[in-house]
């Protein structure tokens, strides 16, 4: 049986709040998620271990640890943080690793599917009948966005301003949802170009974006730093707001 952690980004831990943790482990010859007899759990910042093979508090599945807001209280914000999850599933104990980045606040995306329909008005007939909405596919391309500020070296926790990923969560999403379109029976040809220019909608409006960034995580949009998603460019302005 061949085991694996199921996640698609670091962990964003947010400093001093307490948090319920999971780990969703699965099975990837059937996908079907696996239940602990027991485990524990471990927290490393950098090379200093705040928590050593802790109990778990909930077997799953998912595998869950309530975490005190005392354990990340006061501590430097960090993108060097690990978890380990050493879980026994199938009478064999395995551990699962996951970095984690602490974090003053989590990112949160701004659309919703009226955004989408702006666009095209036609949308809700594209939407299976099993679906009430386009949240699938809007939370993949938010993943898809988040790791690409990731894979160019900006830390999605530090985007002080979400609204300016705005136009590119859009035109990923338009993506997927005419992708996914284009593969179904009888499918109008339109579907796989509009696809198409979505995707390249969203890669420009990504690379473009000018992002109201904090570099050195005190909350406040740094001293005339401006920052896109490929480099930074300085400008002349005061800062002009912060998260508190």
């Amino acid at each position: 049986m061949a085991l694996a952690l199921r996640y698609q980004l670091p962990r964003f831990l947010i400093r001093g709040e307490a948090a319920t943790l999971t780990a969703e482990v699965v099975d990837t010859a059937t996908n079907g998620q696996k239940t602990a007899s027991l485990g524990g759990y471990s927290l490393f910042a950098g090379s200093t271990n705040l928590l050593d093979n802790d109990s778990i508090t909930g077997i799953g599945p998912p595998a869950e640890y309530a975490i005190a807001a005392s354990v990340t209280e006061g501590k430097t914000l960090a993108a060097d943080w690990q978890e380990r999850w050493a879980l026994t599933i199938g009478g064999v104990t395995t551990t699962f690793e996951r970095p984690v980045y602490l974090v003053r606040y989590t990112p949160k995306p701004v659309i919703i599917d009226t955004d989408l329909f702006t666009r095209h008005r036609s949308l809700d007939r594209l939407r299976s009948r099993e679906d009430t909405n386009y949240s699938p596919q809007r939370d993949e391309a938010f993943i898809w966005l988040q790791r690409r500020l990731i894979s160019k070296g900006n830390r999605p926790s530090l985007l002080l301003d979400e609204s300016e990923l705005r136009e590119a969560h859009i035109a990923k999403t338009l993506h997927l949802i005419f992708r996914d379109a284009a593969a179904s029976v009888n499918a109008d040809p339109s579907y796989g170009k509009l696809s198409e220019e979505y995707e390249r909608e969203a890669k420009a409006a990504f690379e473009d974006v000018p992002l109201t960034y904090d570099t050195d995580g005190d909350g406040f949009d740094d001293e005339a730093t401006k920052r896109v998603a490929t480099s930074i460019v300085m400008l002349n302005r005061p800062p002009r707001w912060g998260r508190y």
